[in-house]
């Protein structure tokens, strides 16, 4: 399992995600204009699929686009066609051993706080 703190809607999440390592995610630094800030990007942005490679195989620290389990996380169900090609690749950078995001520090409970 790989730890990550994604990045959806120019927002990082209040807490990191654990991930499967085999889940698939290309390199971000690729896709900043297709991106613009929103933090995510669609299949159809990924044009070369010899990019696409298991998260496991990112080092800690990367930025990365991951691709969504979900999937409702299109931009467009009218065909099969368009919900495949508009499935939505999340930003995420893979955390390092031990580290913390500050939204979670700031929400754990500290020690001897009722």
């Amino acid at each position: 399992m790989i730890r990550v703190a994604f990045n959806r809607f120019c927002k990082v999440d209040d807490f990191p995600s654990w991930l499967d390592a085999t889940v698939r995610a290309v390199p971000a630094e690729s896709f900043a204009e297709a991106d613009e800030g929103s933090g995510g990007i669609t299949t159809q942005d990924i044009i070369d699929t010899g990019m696409i490679a298991q998260l496991g195989s990112f080092a800690p620290g990367s930025e990365v686009y991951v691709e969504s389990e979900d999937i409702c996380d299109c931009l467009d169900d009218e065909t099969v066609e368009t919900e495949v090609a508009t499935h939505i690749w999340w930003r995420a950078r893979i955390m390092m051993d031990g580290e913390t995001l500050p939204e979670a520090d700031a929400a754990a409970p500290r020690e001897g706080s009722a």
